[in-house]
């Protein structure tokens, strides 16, 4: 009997999207570019939030609303911006793997289509909702709020090849995830998810931190010189130990950058865990359709 796509291993399901991205490096070359331009945005809008002033003390009470008002804006900002990238990684991804080639403004068109936006916005309002859980109820809200974040990964590759965004789009995630063929375990698929957040996460700590060595080089070097010179403070060394803006700048570009190939490689697992399980489940994969017949096959 041949193995089906959900029953193959785990370290082959993790090892496809490296060949894959590999062998299509080329035609992805404009996703790349879309993904930059946004990375870029997303480093100077985190450089502004670090140039408004932060001594709350000297600011009178109009200037730290305005503070607190450009502090949220800031924030939601930075969000909408790394959920961007996301989304154009996994349209440009989607449309390498459909043979169509597209240009970078083509990327964000299709990123930008109704299903993917309003995917978007409903993920986004899920974790409002479970931040908010979180703290009504001192934290307990964690547990349910990582419980259903594993099952909701496939929201884009959804959007992209179902066309269905809003909440159905959320709730054909759970209903796939949570699909188990006959025999398998009650929880579905989401023991692969929970592998690929962990393979992810893993994979971009790696590399955001590699352009970071130069800083931190930087930190240790001006701490030593304030020991030497009797000048370090354990008060103030904080703000002694913040790396200057051309350093600072070019090392945050170079991490997002980085981050970059993570983001482009859980999106290509997510698009390949999506076509498995829709395949399977809805009888679409052939060999598995023979091996349930007790037909013979090539490999056999």
């Amino acid at each position: 009997m041949s193995t089906s796509p959900t029953e193959r291993s785990l370290a082959d399901w993790l090892d496809a999207p490296v060949a894959t991205l590999r062998a299509r490096r080329r035609a992805l070359m404009p996703t790349v570019s879309a993904g930059l331009v946004i990375l870029i945005a997303t480093t100077v809008t985190g450089q502004a939030l670090t140039l408004v002033s932060s001594d709350l003390e000297s600011l009178s009470t109009g200037s730290l609303v305005l503070f607190v008002v450009a502090t949220f804006v800031g924030s939601i900002a930075m969000g909408v911006l790394i959920t961007l990238a996301e989304m154009v990684c996994a349209a440009g991804v989607f449309e390498v793997e459909e043979r169509r080639p597209a240009k970078m403004a083509d990327v964000f068109a299709i990123a930008l289509r109704r299903p993917m936006i309003t995917a978007a916005l409903v993920r986004l309002l899920f974790h409002v909702s479970m931040a908010i859980l979180t703290l009504a109820t001192c934290g307990l809200g964690l547990v349910a709020w990582l419980m259903a974040f594993l099952y909701i990964p496939l929201v884009f590759p959804v959007a992209l090849r179902e066309e269905t965004g809003g909440l159905k789009a959320l709730l054909r995630s759970v209903d796939l995830v949570s699909w188990k063929p006959a025999g398998g375990p009650w929880y579905g698929s989401v023991d692969r998810v929970v592998v690929a957040y962990h393979v992810v996460a893993g994979i971009a700590y790696a590399l955001w931190a590699l352009p970071s060595l130069p800083s931190l080089a930087w930190m240790g070097v001006t701490t030593w010189e304030l020991i030497m010179s009797g000048t370090f403070d354990p008060l103030t060394v904080q703000e002694q130990l913040v790396p200057p803006v051309w350093l600072s700048v070019p090392a945050q570009v170079a991490s997002h950058a980085m981050g970059l190939l993570a983001t482009l490689y859980s999106q290509q697992l997510y698009l390949d865990l999506h076509r498995d399980l829709r395949d399977a489940r809805e009888g679409l994969d052939l060999q598995r359709a023979l091996d349930r017949l007790g037909a013979p096959t090539n490999d056999a």
